[in-house]
């Protein structure tokens, strides 16, 4: 089976799904918020790119502080 990082080439929507998946169990890994959030702005889905890097502030800043820099920075120049 292919990695979800190829999936989103080949098959975008089944990517966002696995990346999801992670996002629903509130993972305390940095990588599948950054890629959902990728491939929402590749999509132009701002308001769920804008969920996205939302909850990953709020998760990250709780289970691993300091690794929600990258979507504090995002999520200020999208606003």
């Amino acid at each position: 089976m292919s990695t979800i990082k190829e999936m989103e080439k080949t098959n975008p929507q089944k990517a966002i799904k696995e990346y999801e998946k992670y996002v629903q169990a509130e993972s305390d890994k940095d990588a599948p918020y950054k890629r959902l959030a990728i491939l929402y702005r590749k999509l132009r889905q701002d308001d769920k790119e804008i969920e996205v890097l939302e909850k990953a502030i709020k998760i990250l800043s709780e289970k691993k502080p300091g690794k929600e820099d990258w979507f504090v920075k995002r999520l200020a120049k999208m606003k």
